[in-house]
This record gives C-alpha cells, structure tokens and sequence, in this order.
C-alpha cells in the first residue's frame, strides 16, 4: 500500500426486477489516505462519499445500490466490500429499457483503443429521453459524474485523493491517465454483459 498504487473499483447496482449493472472504474492514488485506512477502504469510502451520489443523480429510483467494492490491480484477492444500505438513484418515474445505456465514453491524450474508456450508465428514468435522444437535462448530471469522477479528493474523511486512469488488461498496467469524456446524445444500444467483474 503505496502512494501510486492502483485500484479497480467496481460499483453494482440492480433494478427491481433484480438485474444486475456492473461498472468498473481504474484509479490511481495521488494522496494517501489518514487516520489509520487502507488504500481499498479508503478507494471505496471516497467513491461512496464524493462520486457515488453524482452517479445515483443519473439514475432511475428503480435502480438501488448492491455494493461497491475495490481490489488492487493487477487483480488480487484482497478487497474491502461497501454493501448497499438502500441507496437509489434520484430520479423518480419509470427506467428506460434496459437495452439501452447512456454512455459516458473516457479519452486520455493518447489514440488508440488501449488509451480508452467507457462505461454504460445504468437505466435513467424515462422523464430524462426525449424520443431517440437523452435530454440536455440528463446530458448535464452526466457531464457532472464525470468531470468529478476523473479526480476526487477526500481527504477531510481521511479517504485520499484518486485519479482515474485506463487500465490494459493486454499490458497488466495503467495504459494513461483520463483527461475527458464525451457524453453522446443517444444511448448506447448494445451494452456488456450486465453481471460479473469486467463490465
């Protein structure tokens, strides 16, 4: 456990119908944590504290929060586990299809597709879609999530301070740092597979 050392955090949620979406985030530490934590916990409790309500404010209140977890990289089996206490997205009203994803799409300084990111959101409530597109409303809270999730800082929790970067499974390393991020109009309508680590 070191300043520079990488973590993957990777965030679960489910719909009421029990669905699976699985997110996974590559951070890298730029400030240790304090009052005696461990990098995982605190990769975690930071998210949790800093990003993770950015993220629920993009999301259908069908959509709970199952857990949120984070390992080192490469992958150990060492991890600290935050369960879901009912945390839900803020969005109230019925989900849009599950086939479907707003996209929030990840670019370093770098080209190439080792030097890129991209994570399906899950569902946002139908209120946020505007025929085949994503209201600008929606694109806003989007664009929130990720400009806060590319550098968050909680240090007054004694949580550190974390970058996100993109990791190579390839190169079993950090490939570059994410400098920005595209929000399209149109959601994804292929999305990963929606259980296990990886999504």
């Amino acid at each position: 456990m070191a300043l520079g050392d990488v973590v993957r955090i990777t965030v679960v949620n489910e719909d009421t119908g029990l669905n699976d979406f699985v997110n996974t985030f590559t951070y890298i530490q730029t400030q240790e944590p304090s009052l005696g934590k461990g990098d995982l916990e605190a990769a975690v409790l930071g998210w949790m504290n800093v990003i993770y309500p950015l993220y629920a404010d993009c999301l259908s209140d069908a959509i709970g929060l199952k857990e949120c977890k984070a390992r080192f990289l490469p992958l150990s089996p060492e991890q600290h586990l935050f369960l879901g206490t009912g945390e839900k997205g803020t969005q109230t009203g019925d989900p849009i299809p599950n086939q479907v994803a707003p996209i929030v799409s990840w670019r370093t300084s770098l080209i190439g597709r080792s030097y890129r990111g991209r994570t399906y959101l899950p569902p946002c409530s139908e209120s946020q879609s505007s025929g085949p597109n994503l209201t600008g409303a929606q694109l806003v809270l989007m664009s929130t999530f990720a400009t806060a999730a590319i550098s968050f800082t909680d240090t007054a929790n004694g949580n550190g301070a974390w970058r996100l970067a993109i990791w190579s499974e390839k190169m079993q390393d950090v490939s570059a740092n994410v400098e920005s991020f595209i929000v399209p109009s149109a959601p994804g309508t292929q999305r990963k597979r929606r259980a296990g680590e990886g999504s």
